[in-house]
């Protein structure tokens, strides 16, 4: 499952299409790492730079896996989660 994605992944990213991330009206949390080999750093950060309200939480190393940051970044979605649902339910 994960190659698919990856495949999809790379079949758009060699589209000139830009994604309208202004319209993404959900709350949106971005987590990448700057020494991540798949290069997930400038995607996330231009992706945040565009959707409204958007969360993005850098790391300077733990690679694509965010290793060593585990922990944290699985409080970060927990907290992310239960605030998106306080705003849904509302």
């Amino acid at each position: 499952m994960r190659y698919e994605g990856v495949k999809n992944d790379n079949k758009n990213d060699a589209t000139a299409n830009r994604y309208p991330y202004e319209n993404i009206n959900v709350p949106t949390l971005l987590v990448s790492a700057k020494d991540d080999l798949f290069k997930t750093y400038p995607k996330a950060e231009y992706a945040a730079k565009y959707i409204p309200n958007a969360k993005f939480i850098l790391y300077e190393s733990g690679g694509h896996l965010l290793l060593r940051h585990d922990s944290e970044v699985r409080n970060l979605v927990l907290q992310h989660i239960s605030e998106a649902l306080k705003v849904v339910v509302q």
